[in-house]
């Protein structure tokens, strides 16, 4: 067992027949000292310029710690007689109250006791590995068997140094201070912090953490569940099962940190962590992550502060010209899993398939993983379970991994501003940073660039990792990460390495840790060079923003057409097309009444009514024009026949029956019988208008208000009988969107 040296910066006092060994105020708290140290030579110092406080005070440690001894120095005592000092553990300042953890027994001579000139005397004290639990206060109260009224302050260096000890204040009994100088002490703590370990969590059902937990989230649809090269066969869409070994790797992190629920008040594990995933947009079309900087905001709860910050990413680069080698790979991944607080380290396998794997610890030159599928896998180098195929079975790694993926508690991040983009598309990612440091890969001239310190270029894709031959994702998505960027503008180029769609996400993170997320959506094709503008500020949240270069839409060109076509007019050929001087034209089309058009098609003009042709032109970053080109096809309105008089001077007796009559013809003048018509009736006024008196039958009337067909002409016979006297207007509504009005009267 490893043992762990704890040192702190304390105060001894005495207060009549016992010492409390105090401890000043850490960062964390005014009232108590949380072990939470910093390391310098596996030995750890607290670190606080409070060093007058002599009131007892709490130790807290910030995990559960096996305590092997405690020990003191001390230079002087003003009390001579040689004695007893017990040592106890309490969870309270005294040695009668709270609860007592344990007590130790040493024989200090007090007239032996060396100047301050001269080398301290160190009492140390064994307990056999006592626990105490992080979290929880604990004072070491020392009570010696002869009476001493104070006792020294002491500081300890860090370099072995025992320093003056000047202007500080020290109490005893009667608040009375001591006649002869105060001497120097030191006190430690040596002890084994508890072993943590990574918690195991599957993709898939097994009893890691539990068995009928695992089979809810490995059915689970994975994103949208459009994922051709991890579709379960029998389910018909990509699961958790399948594709879910990067969430699930992520949750082990965020469990071992001990961070347990997350930002929706629900258990972290990969089903709620996919479902927060697909709701907020969290994955690429891919599939990948489109951002691994937004598991802070899952990782939290749902009004308290950030707990964990994602703080490096780098990849293998299979290119010639890349600059990072297998052993400095590993070297990023062994500063974390060497600390003495370890972080977890979650690694890249690029192999057939891709998978994602967590490095729970370093045993000599090994690593030790947990791995989300193969879960009986302890080893990155263990041995390859021959002919079988179940998560049950062991994969031998080779002790080999292709890229790390790096998250760290919020406390010991610096820095929370960085810039991540990612693309989902046939095509490659490159970004001129302000100084004009350029990462990322130009295709177009087999150009691959490195030169922000401190930021990476990865690839990334998912497959199944049970299949032997999986179906390879048609285009890896690509990544660039900076941390700490520079504030300015950032240049943005997609260039296309194939033809298609893609997908840039930019997730940039300000100074207050706060995302900021935009998505941009475009097309490209081999060697096409797209721009986008990104700037970047960490103290104006508000103006972090992506926009393209080119914002200017296509033009458009078309035949011009009439407003208005009589029914079977002569059909026109109707010719459309766009440019663009900015990214190029990637589409034009067209429709007539929302049925496709092709250019160069013939217009018809056999249909009555109101009609739209409606051209959109996009570039290839998605600018779009359109243009609405509205025509009407119309009967031929030949006017009321008798006994209607148009000019409205007919003059007809209430109670009988008028006939109105009219005919629709088309462009020849051939008679159109297909023709929908509906009469209405409006008042105009009580007086009469008319002066030709028109005598009506009394034959039946029509009901409703539809026009019928007889012979060559539309009627409808219109009962007066209810309509009153005065003058009334009827309107002939045609179901070519026109209307024909006449007026009448009635006495």
């Amino acid at each position: 067992m490893q043992r762990s040296l704890f040192l702190f910066k304390s105060s001894i006092i005495v207060f009549g027949a016992f010492l409390f060994l105090s401890f000043p105020a850490h960062h964390a708290s005014a009232s108590s000292v949380v072990a939470s140290q910093t390391e310098q030579n596996n030995i750890y110092y607290f670190s606080t310029s409070d060093i007058s406080n002599v009131s007892a005070q709490p130790i807290i440690f910030d995990k559960n710690t096996f305590i092997d001894n405690v020990s003191f120095w001390i230079q002087k005592w003003y009390s001579s007689p040689t004695g007893n000092i017990h040592l106890q553990i309490r969870t309270a300042s005294r040695v009668n109250t709270g609860t007592l953890i344990a007590t130790s027994v040493n024989t200090i001579d007090v007239s032996t006791l060396p100047t301050e000139a001269q080398s301290a005397v160190k009492t140390t004290f064994n307990f056999s590995n006592i626990i105490l639990i992080g979290g929880v206060k604990y004072y070491f109260v020392a009570e010696p068997t002869t009476t001493g009224e104070v006792v020294a302050q002491f500081q300890y260096t860090g370099t072995g140094t025992f320093i003056p000890s000047t202007g500080y204040t020290v109490l005893n009994i009667d608040d009375v201070m001591p006649a002869t100088p105060i001497q120097k002490a030191k006190f430690e703590i040596v002890g084994v912090p508890e072993v943590v370990e990574v918690p195991l969590y599957t993709q898939i059902q097994s009893n890691f953490p539990d068995f009928d937990l695992t089979g809810i989230w490995a059915a689970q649809k994975y994103g949208t569940g459009n994922y051709p090269n991890c579709v379960d066969s029998l389910l018909g869409y990509a699961t958790i099962a399948r594709c879910g070994c990067t969430i699930t790797s992520i949750v082990m992190v965020m469990r071992y940190y001990g961070i347990e629920n997350n930002v929706m008040g629900s258990e972290i594990n990969p089903g709620t962590l996919n479902t927060w995933l697909t709701g907020n947009g969290g994955y690429d079309p891919s599939g990948t992550l489109s951002s691994w900087g937004q598991i802070s905001n899952y990782a939290k709860d749902s009004t308290g502060p950030k707990k964990v910050v994602f703080i490096n990413r780098v990849n293998l680069d299979t290119d010639p010209t890349h600059t990072v080698t297998e052993s400095e790979l590993k070297s990023l991944a062994d500063v974390q899993l060497n600390k003495q607080v370890l972080n977890p380290v979650i690694l890249f396998e690029d192999v057939s398939p891709t998978h994602f794997i967590v490095a729970s610890a370093k045993d000599g030159a090994r690593y030790k993983i947990r791995d989300p599928h193969w879960y009986n896998t302890t080893y990155l180098d263990g041995h390859t379970t021959s002919n079988c195929n179940t998560g049950a079975c062991t994969k031998d790694y080779q002790n080999t991994f292709h890229g790390v993926r790096i998250f760290d508690r919020i406390e010991n991040v610096f820095s929370q501003e960085q810039i991540e983009l990612t693309l989902a598309s046939p095509a490659e990612l490159l970004i001129t940073d302000p100084d004009g440091k350029k990462l990322g890969k130009d295709p177009a001239n087999n150009l691959t660039f490195n030169q922000i310190s401190g930021a990476s270029y990865t690839e990334e894709g998912i497959s199944d990792p049970t299949l032997d031959n999986p179906t390879p994702t048609s285009h890896r998505s690509k990544h660039i990460w900076i941390p700490a960027p520079l504030v300015g503008n950032y240049t943005v180029q997609v260039i296309g390495t194939g033809s298609g769609t893609y997908t840039l996400t930019s997730t940039v993170s300000d100074t207050e840790g706060d995302l900021h997320r935009e998505v941009s959506k475009g097309n490209t094709i081999v060697n096409l060079q797209t721009a986008y503008n990104l700037s970047f500020s960490e103290t104006d949240p508000g103006t972090i923003d992506i926009i393209p270069q080119d914002t200017t839409p296509p033009i458009i060109s078309n035949t011009s057409l009439a407003p208005e076509y009589i029914l079977n007019s002569s059909a026109v050929q109707f010719n459309y097309s766009a440019q663009d001087v900015g990214e190029g034209l990637f589409s034009v089309s067209a429709t007539l009444d929302g049925q496709p058009l092709t250019s160069g098609q013939p217009i018809d003009f056999n249909s009555p009514g109101t009609h739209a042709i409606v051209i959109t032109a996009k570039d290839f970053i998605n600018n779009t024009a359109t243009e609405t080109i509205h025509f009407d096809v119309v009967y031929q309105f030949g006017g009321f026949l008798n006994p209607i008089k148009v000019d409205g001077s007919g003059l007809y007796n209430l109670g009988r029956t008028l006939p109105v009559k009219f005919q629709l013809m088309d462009v020849s003048n051939q008679l159109v019988s297909t023709a929908i018509a509906n009469i209405y009736t409006a008042k105009i006024q009580d007086g009469v208008v008319g002066t030709d008196e028109i005598p009506l039958s009394i034959s039946a009337a029509d009901t409703g208000n539809l026009f019928r067909i007889v012979g060559n002409q539309y009627i409808y016979n219109l009962a007066t009988n209810s309509l009153g006297l005065g003058a009334w207007q009827i309107k002939a509504v045609l179901n070519d969107g026109r209307n024909y009005v006449v007026v009448i009267s009635l006495h």
